[in-house]
């Protein structure tokens, strides 16, 4: 939400009562404007994502001839377009016909044969793009057996993909990086929808503390260099900036992030994911924190956080780094707070 309309019956003391205080609770972060409606041409169209109507019963004859017609409505219905964002999530297990362990690098195995499956134009296309729509990760089960995670999202991706994959379900590929055949069982296919997302990120923002994990190594780059550390403005920015390429909205520039949390503490050792004939150096572990819901950086954070559970966090995460998940830790009355990933 960016901006918010006030429209009044003419009373521009009550209006502007109501300007001031949400100016001081939104604390810059939303353009608020007033309107008369004596004053609104016919018929008024207004673009803020919320309009506060106050008049009184009689003047509603009115309110709605100024609004009929393709303004408040045109407007209810481009927000509700914006809420058919989605994730589609596809989760199988993984067996390799030598018995070999798995690692996390496998999925940059994977997605090589994601490229092969896919048309020749889509293919190319993802080359060129500069924000995959999609994330995947391999987690080893047992010898010859993995996890194979895969989040989608644009519908258009969502539409290309999904279907060659569970086509494929069940049936031996063979993997010319490994030299030996991989077979996909999916266990799992989840739609998950703008309200799941919102859900979920109420519960980590109400959450007495939070335990953030690294599945897979995850690595950031800054200044041209790895940072072996996970630095959370980092972590943030590079999280909004994936979310907002798959659709949602991007926060204001100038959010102090470290003031959204409070680092309670952490378990982290450097890793490397090799890719090919390189190493990227990386961490993986966990974080303990705890979200400050009165601070726009940690409601922001909240919805990253979120997303970030399907989307991975930090780089190359369509070739299985960063791939992460957040857990919900009892309170200090012992009562269970764990909550459920999407």
């Amino acid at each position: 939400m960016k901006s918010i309309a006030i429209v009044t019956n003419g009373v521009t003391q009550l209006g502007a009562f109501l300007k001031d205080n949400l100016e001081e609770v939104l604390a810059g972060y939303v353009d608020i404007r007033l309107y008369a409606l004596n004053a609104l041409a016919q018929p008024a169209r207004l673009e803020e994502d919320v309009v506060l109507w106050m008049q009184k019963n009689a003047e509603a004859k009115r309110g709605d001839e100024i609004f009929k017609g393709g303004t408040i409505r045109e407007r209810r219905e481009n927000l509700e377009e914006q809420d058919h964002k989605g994730i589609q999530i596809i989760q199988g297990e993984l067996t390799r016909s030598d018995g070999q362990f798995f690692h996390a690098a496998m999925g940059s195995v994977l997605q090589g044969c994601l490229m092969e499956w896919l048309s020749p134009a889509w293919a190319a296309k993802l080359h060129v793009q500069g924000v995959r729509p999609y994330s995947q990760y391999v987690l080893p089960l047992s010898k010859g057996k993995a996890l194979w995670r895969l989040a989608i999202w644009q519908e258009e991706a969502v539409q290309e993909l999904a279907p060659r994959i569970l086509q494929q379900a069940g049936r031996p590929f063979f993997s010319r990086q490994k030299q030996c055949s991989l077979t996909l069982q999916v266990r799992q296919v989840q739609a998950l929808t703008s309200e799941d997302l919102e859900r979920r990120s109420e519960a980590l923002l109400t959450a007495k503390a939070l335990r953030l994990r690294f599945l897979t190594p995850a690595s950031v780059r800054s200044q041209n260099r790895y940072m072996v550390y996970p630095q959370w403005p980092q972590l943030m920015q590079g999280l909004a900036l994936r979310r907002a390429a798959a659709g949602w909205e991007k926060p204001p520039e100038g959010l102090d992030w470290e003031a959204g949390m409070s680092l309670l503490g952490y378990e982290l050792q450097m890793a490397r994911f090799e890719l090919e004939k390189v190493r990227i150096p990386s961490f993986q572990g966990t974080l303990e924190f705890r979200l400050h819901r009165q601070e726009p950086a940690g409601l922001w954070a909240a919805q990253l956080l979120a997303f970030g559970e399907c989307a991975g966090v930090g780089i190359k995460t369509a070739l299985g780094m960063g791939a992460m998940e957040v857990e919900v830790l009892p309170d200090k009355s012992g009562k269970d707070g764990k909550g459920a990933r999407p």
